[in-house]
């Protein structure tokens, strides 16, 4: 099966009796009765963007002049293998455009036209170099001939497909190991490689800031990242070097998840999408130089912005972790930027010198923040703990039913059981300020209606004891309390703190 990874189409215009350089003045009025932006230009052949368009996320249009007739080809700029006809109306719009100035133009203003163009040739010539590195950007699209040539390791095309191999390979072990493969059940499957605060921090697991990036939580979320990473990788690859863009990539994923489990303590963060988006990011910070042609890069420039824009906002849904694709889009960013001089004066010494700084200085930065980082899940259990404590003295009344006094029993619910439920109800607003998920809000929510059946049960203890336990209502309300408490407490017992 063959395809392509930049959807295209090409179409041949003729125009008999017209000289060369009288086609290409006509293209060049076409382009500007079209609105389209020119980029680089030879005696021979001109390069244009239509702009921006949602779909496809947009294209250059290349024209070769042969004699009497010129090939049209209108591509997708980024990596995309449909173009939902946009290409082809591309083409269409620029031969109608070309027949209309053919019917409003003289030979005359057609050769001045190409007079004051011709100019233009040595000026862009001095364009060469960010022309041929924008053909080195897009050259391993052209090697992937075939669903299997994704898979395929090749020279420019190295490193991407190696990831989405280590990413299919890990998603079917785990699949096999019961995970299960339309959606994940991870519940008994984070010591496989969930990066979670209280794995991660707190059992000083750091590898899971690796492993992470390469477990999905279902077979629709593996192949949404997968394509990503095909797009972005064969596009930004052989620009980058594939161990730069390996060394990249892992930075971002893990840099992504550190995010993630500050943001996130009581979640478990599984997926590519951090280390992708970081690389997009690092897409964005090259494209602030002028290593590609400004034309090209303004079009990049404007799909880029709009692609992240969507993913950025698609993250507000649902259960997807932002704070992980925040993060590695920050780091990708600011890696792109510091990669320009490299790439500019690439040198392999320099290349493993610079990258060998970049990861000693990732390294730091990432135990640094281990080490600093403030253990929500600690502090949580800390909280956990106290409330546990009050509760237990708040119950210290039911304990000397029989053994003390009425008296003694009164007194240790009015000074001592009412005031530790009080304690634990400020506990439990400490909680809800903490991010605990919408499961451990609710669990909140079930201990507040606990604490208030432990006061009114406490509170109608107090009274039937002080009134000889002769009122039969409170005796009821105490029954009726027990009866609710152990229903609360079997709904509690069936709701969990983390990973949820």
């Amino acid at each position: 099966m063959s395809f392509q990874i930049n959807a295209s189409y090409c179409e041949e215009l003729h125009f008999e009796h017209t000289k060369s350089s009288e086609l290409y003045a006509l293209l060049l009025e076409a382009i500007q009765l079209l609105g389209w932006s020119r980029g680089a230009s030879k005696i021979d052949q001109i390069t244009a963007f239509p702009g921006f368009s949602l779909i496809p996320f947009g294209e250059v249009v290349n024209m070769q002049i042969n004699y009497d007739k010129v090939v049209v080809t209108s591509s997708c700029i980024m990596p995309q293998i449909w173009s939902f006809g946009q290409n082809k109306r591309n083409i269409r719009k620029l031969g109608r455009a070309l027949n209309h100035l053919i019917q409003n133009r003289t030979e005359e203003q057609l050769r001045q036209k190409y007079f004051i163009a011709s100019s233009e040739f040595i000026a862009d010539t001095q364009e060469k170099v960010q022309s041929d590195r924008f053909k080195e950007l897009t050259s391993s699209t052209s090697k992937i001939t075939g669903v299997f040539s994704i898979f395929n390791p090749k020279p420019g095309y190295y490193i991407t497909p190696i990831l989405i191999n280590l990413n299919i390979l890990y998603f079917i072990l785990l699949g096999l190991a019961g995970a299960g493969f339309w959606n994940y059940n991870l519940h008994g499957f984070e010591y496989l490689g969930v990066n979670l605060l209280d794995l991660t921090l707190t059992q000083h697991e750091w590898w899971r800031l690796l492993t992470y990036q390469f477990m999905h939580g279902g077979i629709l979320h593996l192949l949404g990242n997968m394509f990503s990473l095909l797009m972005i990788g064969a596009y930004l690859e052989p620009l980058l070097g594939k161990w730069r863009f390996l060394v990249f990539y892992l930075i971002c994923g893990t840099i992504g998840g550190l995010f993630s489990i500050y943001i996130h303590p009581f979640l478990g963060s599984v997926g590519a999408s951090a280390a992708i988006i970081g690389m997009y990011g690092v897409f964005l910070g090259l494209l602030s130089s002028d290593l590609i042609e400004k034309h090209t890069r303004n079009a990049i420039l404007s799909t880029l912005i709009f692609f992240l824009t969507l993913q950025l906002l698609f993250g507000l849904q649902g259960p997807v972790d932002n704070s992980a694709h925040v993060g590695g889009l920050l780091t990708g960013f600011v890696l792109g930027l510091i990669s320009i001089s490299a790439i500019r004066k690439e040198n392999t010494w320099n290349t493993v010198k610079r990258l060998s700084i970049i990861v000693l200085m990732a390294i730091f930065i990432i135990f640094f923040t281990l080490k600093e980082m403030p253990n929500k899940a600690n502090e949580f259990r800390a909280v956990i703990q106290e409330f546990g404590l009050n509760d237990d003295r708040a119950q210290n009344y039911l304990r000397m039913l029989n053994e003390s006094s009425d008296d003694a029993i009164v007194q240790e619910i009015k000074i001592q059981s009412l005031g530790f439920i009080k304690q634990n109800a400020e506990v439990l607003d400490r909680l809800d300020q903490m991010p605990i998920g919408k499961n451990g809000h609710y669990r909140v929510n079930l201990l507040r209606k606990y604490l208030l059946l432990q006061a009114k049960r406490a509170s109608s203890e107090m009274f039937w004891i002080y009134y000889g336990r002769r009122t039969p209502n409170d005796k009821k309300q105490i029954e009726a309390c027990d009866t609710e408490l152990r229903r609360i407490t079997y709904e509690l017992s069936n709701t969990s703190w983390t990973f949820q």
